[in-house]
């Protein structure tokens, strides 16, 4: 309850605190869901991170909804240019959106620190979901254009999922976000292990790694990423709106036109990962 506390009047005053907050919680995470259920640590953890911050992002989700009744409110007439109203969109949205940005980095930065200056024993058991995913991932590869069609139906699905679960939980793809920070943070993991093999410190591997991993997926990962933050925010504000019963068609509109910009999103990161960042 305190941390929640915390956590609720942070974001309130500036949602970049969500970096250390999602460090500390995701670190805490990890111990507990180790030292309680060790066999399924890898994604009981997650669930521990999604139900810390849920109340948070919760009432961020409702503060959207009630400035998207405001503005429509004030409107006279529904025919207005797509870009204003893709541009406007994003404005109104802008803080959920880098709060989910904040939330993971805070829990990729964390996992990788912990993925490698952990004993072997413990990360075995903490990311052992995450380890086969990235072994699945890598048994993909084939020419660039089925890489295309895996990557983006594949992220495709996983977009859906965010929205589906934001439309019925309200803030549930954080689980989903979550997850993948937790993806990526095993990625820049096996980079930080590789630089200590060679000679480096734990701490200062974990840190050159998350830089070093970064950079190299950084093309199409940010645009993937912001992707499934748009996918969350649309079912989330399309939950509320649709709830609440007011200005329902014009909420509908807006959510779905998020939805399609994540999609649009998606095809364009799935096209710099098959075909720009191989060749990097």
């Amino acid at each position: 309850m305190v941390l929640e506390l915390v956590i609720n009047s942070t974001i309130k005053r500036n949602e970049k605190y969500l970096i250390v907050y999602s460090f500390i919680v995701t670190s805490i995470a990890l111990f507990v869901s180790y030292y309680i259920f060790p066999t399924a640590s890898s994604i009981v953890s997650l669930f521990f991170i999604t139900i810390t911050m849920m109340p948070a992002f919760y009432r961020l989700l409702i503060e959207e909804e009630e400035t998207l009744e405001r503005l429509c409110w004030g409107k006279k007439t529904k025919k207005h240019l797509v870009l204003e109203s893709t541009l406007s969109l994003f404005e109104r949205n802008r803080k959920v959106i880098m709060a989910y940005a904040y939330l993971f980095v805070g829990v990729a930065f964390s996992m990788t620190f912990w993925y490698t200056i952990l004993p072997q024993d413990y990360v075995t058991h903490l990311f052992s979901f995450q380890e086969k995913t990235i072994q699945a991932i890598r048994g993909m590869a084939t020419t660039p254009f089925q890489d295309f069609l895996i990557i983006f139906f594949n992220n495709l699905r996983v977009s859906f999922v965010a929205f589906m679960l934001s439309f019925f939980f309200g803030t549930g793809a954080l689980f989903v976000i979550t997850w993948n920070a937790s993806v990526v943070a095993v990625f820049f993991g096996n980079i930080a292990r590789d630089l200590i093999n060679a000679g480096l410190s734990k701490g200062l591997a974990a840190l050159l790694a998350f830089f070093l991993g970064s950079s190299s997926i950084f093309l199409h990962a940010v645009p993937e990423i912001t992707a499934y933050f748009l996918a969350g925010i649309a079912g989330g504000v399309l939950s509320i709106g649709v709830y609440r019963g007011r200005y329902t068609t014009q909420i509908v509109e807006d959510a779905l036109t998020i939805y399609l910009c994540s999609v649009a999103v998606l095809l364009f990161a799935a096209f710099i990962e098959a075909y720009i960042t191989p060749a990097l």
